[in-house]
């Protein structure tokens, strides 16, 4: 690679990329000082939309617009591409990436950060007449068509499939939309789990039924869906009126890293190991949502994409200078907290949990610092570019 450029492609603007993308720069400069050069181009269709404050907009609390990122000046001002594409294919025989537009990339290192999905193929009727919460920006568009179903009041029943952290958020954040409209339209949560937050604490789960009950929500527990129509949900044999489905039953990576001819793990994500490479190709990394994590099973949660960043950019750098690479090693616990309407927060950790409005006062601060570290960092990235 000494008499050439070594190309770094990041497909996807996922957490870890995100880093990746603001610290462009270092592998740029890096190739500068030991290896013939270094261009870092990122790939992805649209724009960053950011999982924290996702349910805090589908419920009115924040705009659209505090919500998501783009990521072109972000990598741009730190000295690398964006191309706004799709990946279609990798040729891992000429280290080639074919995009939807019909272009192709070269690599020399290639990363996927590519995000979730939610396996709607697995109930009935649910592609056809659900809202799945991924991808976010399905949250900003529902957002707006509840806003227009509650002008003209034609909206009675709403159902949330799904008793997890997000299915609880988001069936907390409808009611808080339809209160804010000033809406009679009821929402119902479903869950197959004999509780809420089936991998919480056990008092966190009472306290969420209690405080659901208080916002006029209804809860279903052991109570599977085994269909989604136009006007209802079915289960246990059972009709429930649902003018309105959403989705949030776990998620899956995308369909399309199966096909891309790597190992994958159990739930279909691509496999990788402790310095995030696959071991199938050295060249090869993973990040977030989409991949297995080898060593140990990892929950579907932004806190390992963001930690993941740093790990990911310092061995794409080893990769194309030949330099030792570190391993990833995900915390046992982390913290999560729960958006859950009326200025409340239920704060997770382990075994601990806490609710109150101070527990969302400090999810607000996390989650617009995370945002708003990127967007200084392209503004202050490009005002050091203009100035040399």
């Amino acid at each position: 690679m000494a008499d050439s450029h070594a190309q770094v492609v990041l497909i996807g603007a996922g957490h870890a990329h995100l880093h990746v993308a603001r610290s462009a720069r270092q592998l740029v400069e890096q190739g500068r000082q030991g290896v013939g050069g270094v261009r870092v181009t990122l790939v992805d269709p649209g724009r960053f939309w950011y999982s924290g404050l996702a349910t805090g907009m589908l419920g009115g609390a924040y705009e659209p617009q505090q919500n998501d990122l783009d990521p072109a000046p972000l990598i741009e001002a730190a000295g690398g591409t964006f191309v706004r594409d799709a990946l279609v294919s990798i040729d891992r025989g000429n280290r080639v990436v074919r995009l939807a537009s019909g272009e192709s990339l070269g690599y020399d290192a290639l990363s996927l950060n590519l995000g979730s999905r939610v396996p709607v193929e697995e109930i009935p009727g649910a592609a056809e007449h659900a809202w799945p919460v991924k991808p976010i920006s399905n949250l900003h568009r529902l957002r707006r068509y509840l806003e227009t179903c509650f002008a003209v009041d034609c909206l009675d029943h709403m159902a949330v499939v799904g008793g997890g952290p997000t299915g609880c958020e988001v069936a907390c954040n409808l009611a808080e939309l339809a209160r804010r409209h000033q809406s009679s339209a009821k929402v119902t949560l479903f869950t197959r789990a004999s509780r809420l937050l089936p991998h919480g604490p056990h008092g966190a789960s009472r306290f969420m039924r209690r405080w659901m009950r208080r916002q006029n929500i209804d809860v279903h527990v052991n109570m599977p869906i085994e269909r989604v129509d136009h006007h209802h949900v079915t289960g246990r044999g059972q009709k429930f009126p649902a003018d309105l489905t959403v989705m949030a039953t776990g998620l899956r990576p995308p369909r399309l890293v199966q096909e891309l001819g790597l190992p994958v793990g159990e739930d279909g994500g691509l496999l990788v190991d402790a310095p995030l490479h696959s071991p199938a190709d050295r060249r090869i990394f993973g990040a977030g949502d989409c991949i297995t994590f080898g060593p140990r099973p990892l929950a579907k949660v932004g806190v390992y994409g963001v930690r993941q960043g740093p790990i990911l950019l310092h061995n794409l750098r080893a990769a194309v200078t030949d330099q030792p690479m570190r391993p990833f090693r995900p915390q046992r616990t982390f913290l999560a907290i729960l958006n859950i309407g009326r200025g409340q927060g239920l704060a997770l950790r382990g075994r601990l949990w806490a609710h109150g409005a101070w527990c969302m006062w400090w999810k607000d601060y996390l989650d617009r610092r995370f945002l708003a570290a990127h967007r200084v960092a392209a503004e202050r990235a490009g005002e050091k570019a203009g100035g040399r």
